[in-house]
């Protein structure tokens, strides 16, 4: 089993392609139809940070699963690390945060730099986003 984050660069043509070769792998309404927006189904992940059609999740993938993202059209993995328990989260990030071209994708998705709101009672507030967007339980 393995942790990783996964970029979809093109999220509406991955939908696409799922629901002709595995429509399995896509969440159905009660009448069958895929849901909208669509959800991609079959392994444990965390929400989904999204920046216009792009989108990336943490998953905590099978083997076999982490062998058919991998090898998926339009699929990267940015960083992936064996499940070892506590500690996992934290490798899967030091990967990421290692490689300048998995760091500037995951940046530009997930934009966690301080900005300011301004409240009408409070006044400007500066909002600092964590700078992970998701981790799995146990990792």
């Amino acid at each position: 089993m393995i942790d990783a984050i996964l970029y979809i660069a093109n999220f509406p043509a991955l939908a696409n392609y799922l629901k002709t070769h595995h429509p399995e792998m896509l969440e159905r309404d009660p009448s069958g139809e895929v849901l909208q927006p669509p959800v991609v189904t079959g392994f444990a992940r965390t929400y989904a940070a999204i920046n216009g059609i792009e989108l990336m999740v943490y998953a905590r993938l099978k083997d076999a699963q982490a062998a058919q993202w991998r090898g998926m059209a339009g699929v990267r993995v940015l960083a992936e690390v064996p499940f070892d328990g506590p500690g996992t989260t934290d490798a899967v990030y030091a990967a990421l945060f290692a490689d300048p071209e998995a760091k500037a994708i995951y940046d530009r998705v997930y934009p966690h730099e301080p900005y300011t709101i301004t409240d009408p009672d409070m006044g400007e507030i500066v909002i600092t986003p964590p700078e992970r967007f998701g981790a799995m339980a146990g990792g």
